[in-house]
């Protein structure tokens, strides 16, 4: 479990802390991103914190994400996608000796995989279950994406109408009538 939350947390930060860049910490979107990134880090740095410690520091991301929901200081959209991504990371650290949850877990993470990557994961060959490399690169990934998600927000109207624009039909000329001759 230690290996597997210390490969986790390794690669989150390797590809997510090369991607995303600082960002302002008014925002809360923002805020709860590096919360997420600088938790991780901080427990690889510390080369330890068991699934205890984990989870602690998740559940207090979970109850700040709810009371931002809450206060309306995130978008619908950022919320549901950062929560997937708070309920896939708890996925991915839970102990499961008797593989009960395994069918589960795959279906949940893989579901996440797919739709972060576009690609269906492939499993581990060991014990079954998605490899630890590819549900971590599907982190990193959406983490990105989440950033971008927010720094785009300010163009998003702009940008969805001119979509609209082009798909409008322009306005019919119209043809001069013949007037009836007297």
């Amino acid at each position: 479990m230690v290996r597997k939350l210390f490969t986790l947390s390794g690669l989150i930060l390797f590809a997510a802390l090369s991607a995303a860049v600082a960002s302002p910490a008014e925002e809360k979107g923002y805020a709860l991103i590096d919360k997420y990134i600088l938790t991780f880090k901080a427990l690889a740095e510390k080369g330890s914190g068991g699934p205890d410690e984990v989870n602690k520091a998740l559940d207090s991301i979970m109850v700040e994400t709810a009371k931002a929901k809450e206060q309306g200081s995130v978008d619908p959209l950022f919320y549901h996608r950062f929560r997937r991504l708070l309920q896939v990371t708890k996925l991915a650290i839970i102990e499961d000796p008797a593989g009960i949850l395994v069918p589960l877990l795959e279906r949940e993470i893989g579901l996440f995989v797919e739709d972060v990557k576009g690609e269906i994961p492939r499993l581990d060959g060991s014990k079954g279950g998605i490899g630890i490399g590819a549900v971590a690169d599907a982190l990193a990934e959406e983490l990105v994406n989440l950033h971008l998600l927010l720094a785009g927000k300010k163009d998003r109207e702009k940008l969805k109408q001119e979509f609209m624009n082009q798909f409008q039909a322009p306005p019919k000329k119209k043809e001069p009538q013949e007037q009836p001759a007297f």
